[in-house]
């Protein structure tokens, strides 16, 4: 069917009309054929006079705009190589004037193109835009992080490399050395503070820097008497004489001795200048050639050592720090406010200046060819009928209601 719509009183109306008038022509052909044949009329003069004009004036202005319509879409397709309805046969015709009407009056370009800068603009300055971003980029984040991380690790390795190479210097680590230690013991409340310190890890290791001063005075006892008195040796166990003559001393009030002198102010003062004569030391030393040497194969040794421990560290902790970064609330802030609107505004320049050259490669016309000419012609009468339907069937009732008055009319100036 070409019409799937339901009936209304105007369509039945137009029915039964199609009907009167095809029913008129016959008799018309019958009385023609009647007159011509037999001899005699049908019906009463009367009926000729009066009634058979204005029936017959009514049925062709029907069937005229009927037939017309008919004509405009069917036949679809061509017969006998000629017969076709108007539209199916023009389609082509019909595409480019449709594209060209459309394209310049309905869609003109300068209004698209304005048009689609003002969708740009609103959908860039959408807040739900960057929310979206967000969750795709933390979703895609999510699936990917391996992938992710193993394209990260080479480049951040090698920068890491770089600067290990870059800083891992004699000369900066001279630098860094009179920078921090130099300088913090020149002031002399830091001095103070490291003297303290150590007087205290020290005052903790008495026990065990008096076991070892006695077993150094053993040893040393023993060495002695060995050197200075052979004979001696000879006849006497010099190593037990040794150990009881040492052991013989008081060596708990020793330890009390050590830390009281370890507690003197004198002690105090000798340590942080020692600190301070030290550091000096250590300095001149990291100058001296032969030195500066050793510490280049040293940190050329450890810098291998650093680069692994730096790798490791990267690839165990890449993927869960990138996660975290991205999920913090400060990162998304920062791109609304400073990445997103130069982004936004860069965008909108583009789409300003070549506006018009987008329109050109949307090429509306030729789309609006290319799917007119891929219509079917059944359904563009479907559509034209759910459309106008109602509208073509009142045209085809006025052809009838006007060929009526055009016949009665004739008859009354006959």
């Amino acid at each position: 069917m070409e019409n799937k719509t339901p009936f209304n009183g105007l369509q039945k109306l137009d029915v039964l009309v199609k009907l009167f008038s095809w029913l008129t022509i016959a008799l018309l052909l019958a009385a023609v054929i009647a007159k011509k044949g037999l001899g005699r009329s049908l019906w009463p003069s009367w009926f000729d006079v009066w009634i058979m004009p204005v029936l017959v004036a009514a049925a062709v202005g029907y069937l005229t705009n009927n037939i017309a319509i008919w004509l405009l879409f069917k036949p679809y397709d061509k017969h006998f190589g000629f017969i076709q309805g108007v539209i199916p046969r023009e389609k082509a015709n019909l595409a480019v004037k449709l594209s060209t009407v459309v394209s310049e009056n309905l869609l003109p370009p300068p209004e698209l193109a304005n048009q689609l800068g003002a969708v740009a603009k609103n959908y860039l300055q959408d807040p739900s835009l960057l929310e979206d971003i967000r969750e795709k980029v933390n979703i895609y984040l999510k699936k990917h992080q391996s992938a992710i991380a193993t394209f990260l690790i080479p480049y951040l390795e090698q920068a890491l490399r770089t600067a290990v190479q870059r800083n891992f210097t004699p000369e900066n680590l001279y630098a860094l050395f009179d920078d921090i230690v130099v300088k913090w013991l020149d002031v002399q409340e830091n001095r103070q503070l490291a003297a303290t310190m150590i007087i205290r890890e020290i005052k903790l290791k008495t026990p065990e820097l008096t076991v070892a001063i006695k077993r150094q005075l053993r040893d040393g006892t023993e060495t002695y008497l060995r050197q200075e008195y052979p004979r001696l040796c000879s006849w006497l166990p010099v190593n037990d004489l040794a150990a009881k003559l040492i052991n013989h001393l008081n060596w708990e009030q020793i330890q009390r001795q050590l830390e009281a002198r370890l507690s003197d102010e004198e002690t105090h003062e000798a340590i942080c200048e020692q600190l301070v004569e030290l550091s000096l030391k250590i300095r001149d030393h990291l100058q001296n050639q032969v030195a500066a040497g050793k510490l280049q194969e040293w940190l050329a040794e450890h810098q291998g050592k650093a680069e692994k421990l730096l790798r490791r560290a990267i690839e165990e902790n890449l993927p869960s720090l990138v996660d975290q970064w991205l999920r913090r609330d400060q990162v998304w802030d920062a791109v609304v406010n400073h990445l997103l609107p130069p982004a936004q505004a860069f965008i909108l320049e583009r789409l300003k200046n070549d506006k018009n050259a987008i329109i050109r490669q949307l090429d509306v016309p030729g789309k609006i060819e290319k799917s007119i000419m891929a219509m079917d012609m059944r359904q563009v009468h479907r559509t034209i009928n759910s459309v106008s339907g109602q509208h073509l069937v009142a045209l085809q009732l006025l052809g009838y209601l006007l060929g009526a008055i055009a016949g009665l009319l004739m008859i009354f100036t006959t």
